[in-house]
């Protein structure tokens, strides 16, 4: 398809081979361990589920990674935002794999109201925060959203199952999560977690309470990811978490 540059076709490609693909992001200096956990855990014919989907980074390699018997569900809540995604899979998607929706995702249905600080499309948030782009006190955009759960969406849309789930939601992955209870208990699907003190605080909860609902749902085997480094994560390691990271929750009897 026109538009496509060498570096995305170069891309698409190295998804044939994922385990090749992580292997040589490892040699990296500044490893990007999200995608090198993505390459190693979305399988052809998952059905993934990206929450907080943004201009599509992810949801194009999710794409490629599901292939044409997968299914991605990508959600956006920005309008500006949701256009840019759509206009990035239609160029760089190779798979008509991809179901798109502009609502934000919580742990009710209804409408809600997002906050851009500044020009900063990936940290609008269903919160007004404090760190990251919002400490220089941008002027702050406000969008009108729907608000869905996930349950709800599966029901509608006639989703049998889910196998994999990215939520990076500026601190709302908790009500993500209570939204989504039915198919986690039903499926327990990969769960990949952003998990942030500064931000999940301005919703009234910490990191914590995030592994204890995904222990409480049968998940043991929980993983850190930043700095370029994978490690186990121990008792009370999240009520100490300083600054940003991003939680892997594999799932009874693991997967890989």
């Amino acid at each position: 398809m026109a538009g496509r540059t060498l570096r995305s076709r170069i891309g698409f490609l190295l998804t044939r081979w994922p385990a090749l693909y992580a292997a040589a992001l490892r040699r990296r200096p500044a490893r990007d361990m999200d995608k090198i956990a993505f390459l190693g855990l979305v399988r052809p014919g998952d059905v993934v589920f990206d929450v907080g989907a943004n201009l599509g980074y992810y949801t194009v390699l999710f794409s490629h990674l599901a292939g044409p018997r997968g299914e991605v569900h990508a959600f956006e809540p920005v309008p500006a935002t949701f256009e840019r995604l759509r206009e990035s899979l239609a160029r760089e998607q190779r798979f008509p794999n991809v179901r798109a929706r502009r609502a934000a995702v919580g742990d009710r249905e209804g409408s809600a109201v997002l906050f851009q600080p500044g020009g900063d499309h990936g940290q609008a948030s269903l919160a007004r925060h404090a760190e990251g782009s919002w400490s220089a006190g941008p002027a702050v955009t406000e969008h009108e959203s729907p608000l869905i759960t996930l349950d709800g969406y599966a029901r509608e849309n006639g989703v049998r199952r889910i196998d994999f789930l990215k939520c990076d939601v500026e601190g709302a992955e908790l009500a993500v999560l209570h939204g989504a209870a039915g198919l986690l208990e039903r499926h327990h699907p990969v769960l990949h977690l952003e998990v942030y003190p500064a931000w999940t605080r301005d919703f009234g909860y910490g990191p914590g309470e995030i592994a204890d609902l995904v222990r409480g749902l049968g998940y043991s085997d929980l993983r850190l990811l930043r700095d370029g480094r994978e490690e186990a994560v121990r008792p009370g390691d999240l009520e100490r978490l300083e600054g940003s990271a991003n939680l892997l929750c594999l799932p009874p009897g693991g997967r890989r």
